[in-house]
């Protein structure tokens, strides 16, 4: 690799700690070298100096859900099969964003087999990236979702933006057909946890390592902290499918006083949230 040096001056820094404004980082090689006020840091007289006044600098963002970035749909249900070479423009595209890593969001199809390919060619995208943010693996939103019936969304109930006819019954062996077509890189699933067989599925996720989030749920109570101990830790839209957007029952945050775990997101009122 060629020796490179240089220092990012002037710019508002954002650490764990504190905010630096204006401050100076110094990079060697792809190692921070030096963070601080730009009057304390000595700058190497071979780094070449980029002037970031009015800037932010900090960390890169991390993206954990993203169905594609300006004008790219990642697995667009009327597409047969997914480009890798569409998983590699947004990848290249989301550092103008403060993004560094992603993982591509897939959603279901009208065909199963078409959803296989999506994942092999998210897998095929991770194997051969070269630059842009580091896709980090692959996030399948769906297709274990519930198609109970939600009165006026009925046509996309309660998956939302998915149709009912993407929707499949919770299966262990449709899951390792999933992780074997992604080759090991699938790190996150989104399914309804109230369905039949839902529970093992989240049981052999989490044995595996794969996040299990509830998603598009019209579970219970019951069922939902049922699917906690199972190894579900992790929700996503989790307004989109439930009984009733006000209601105690279900999948919400803040409703049962000795579980700390669904505090986080805000009361639809408050603008709600699309993941936790």
């Amino acid at each position: 690799m060629k020796h490179r040096v240089f220092a990012l001056v002037g710019g508002k820094i954002i650490t764990p700690y504190e905010v630096i404004d204006p401050g100076t980082v110094v990079v060697e090689n792809g190692r921070i070298l030096a963070v601080g006020p730009q009057s304390a840091i000595c700058i190497p007289e071979e780094a070449e100096q980029i002037d970031v006044h009015g800037l932010l600098v900090c960390p890169g963002f991390v993206e954990l859900h993203i169905h594609g970035f300006k004008g790219i749909m990642l697995g667009k249900p009327e597409a047969s099969v997914e480009t890798v070479s569409d998983v590699l423009r947004v990848a290249n595209s989301l550092p103008e964003a403060g993004i560094t890593s992603f993982l591509p969001t897939f959603i279901g199809t009208d065909r199963y087999e078409n959803l296989l390919h999506m994942l092999a060619a998210g897998r095929t995208a991770m194997e051969t990236q070269i630059e842009g943010a580091q896709i980090l693996g692959i996030h399948l939103e769906g297709p274990f979702f519930s198609t109970a019936s939600k009165g006026p969304y009925d046509r996309y109930a309660p998956a939302g933006a998915q149709a009912v006819e993407f929707a499949r019954k919770p299966s262990v062996d449709d899951l390792n057909a999933i992780e074997e077509a992604s080759g090991g890189t699938l790190r996150m699933l989104c399914l309804s946890p109230e369905l039949d067989g839902a529970l093992e599925v989240i049981r052999v996720l989490n044995s595996k390592g794969i996040i299990a989030s509830g998603a598009h749920s019209f579970a219970s109570y019951r069922e939902t902290m049922l699917a906690v101990e199972a190894g579900m830790t992790t929700v996503t839209h989790m307004y989109n499918g439930m009984r009733n957007h006000r209601s105690l029952t279900g999948v919400r945050p803040n409703h049962h006083p000795d579980d700390h775990r669904w505090r986080a997101c805000p009361y639809p009122g408050d603008g709600g949230c699309a993941s936790l």
